[in-house]
């Protein structure tokens, strides 16, 4: 994943968190709120929330392993490549693509 796409997608992760904290917090100044249509309308927000924060996690631990294995990938490259056992050229080409 080059870099461009990891600042775009943690961009992208910051301002969805916002969004929920922000509808978290009109959820609990809008508590005492009554009637049956906020009612309703509370109780798919708080649904959507949650289903929205568990996705949101879920996405950005799928992405974190993504990374951990290309950095992994690279490790393992540099080492080949310095310890004699390969050509150094190719181990570099590949960290790089």
């Amino acid at each position: 994943m080059s870099r461009t796409t990891q600042t775009a997608r943690d961009q992208l992760v910051d301002d969805f968190k916002k969004i929920i904290d922000d509808a978290e917090e009109l959820l609990k100044v809008t508590a005492n709120e009554t009637g049956g249509k906020i009612g309703a309308v509370r109780e798919r927000a708080e649904a959507n929330l949650r289903e929205a924060r568990r996705k949101l996690i879920s996405s950005w631990m799928s992405a974190r392993t993504v990374m951990l294995a290309e950095q992994s990938r690279k490790n393992r490259l540099i080492r080949l490549s310095s310890g004699g056992q390969g050509n150094v050229w190719v181990s570099q080409f590949a960290i790089h693509s």
